[in-house]
């Protein structure tokens, strides 16, 4: 649920979120903990694919300009869901959290942010 080479606005919601996932059971790291949860379930074979997406237009390859380009929709898309989960919780006000927000919007972009998606395939096994 974190993002890569936050930038310092980033980072403090990133901290926050984790101490809300600790704080109600969640687990905040959660694909670094579900290789492990499918070798339990006995499934073998397991292969995992990483697949990091820029968050913004700053790369130079134009196919991952594009992904950067939606990829930094969506995240404006979840900042705006998340309002009013982060004014209530963390006590900001509205204002401070718009503000917040575009500087992480723009932080994207300075610091080269992605997200890391992880895929995982197994084989289930037989009963």
């Amino acid at each position: 649920m974190y993002h890569h080479n936050p930038g310092p606005v980033q980072q403090a919601f990133d901290s926050f979120l984790k101490t809300q996932c600790d704080d109600g059971g969640v687990e905040f790291a959660l694909a670094e903990t579900i290789p492990e949860v499918i070798k339990t379930a006995g499934f073998t074979e397991l292969n995992t694919r990483l697949l990091d997406l820029p968050v913004g237009e700053w790369p130079s390859d134009p196919e991952l300009k594009q992904f950067g380009f939606i990829n930094k929709e969506v995240q404006r898309a979840l900042l705006k869901n998340m309002k009013a989960f982060y004014i209530s919780n963390w006590g900001i006000s509205s204002e401070d959290y718009d503000l917040a927000s575009q500087e992480v919007l723009e932080e994207f972009e300075e610091y080269h942010g992605f997200t890391r998606f992880s895929c995982w395939t197994a084989i289930k096994p037989n009963a």
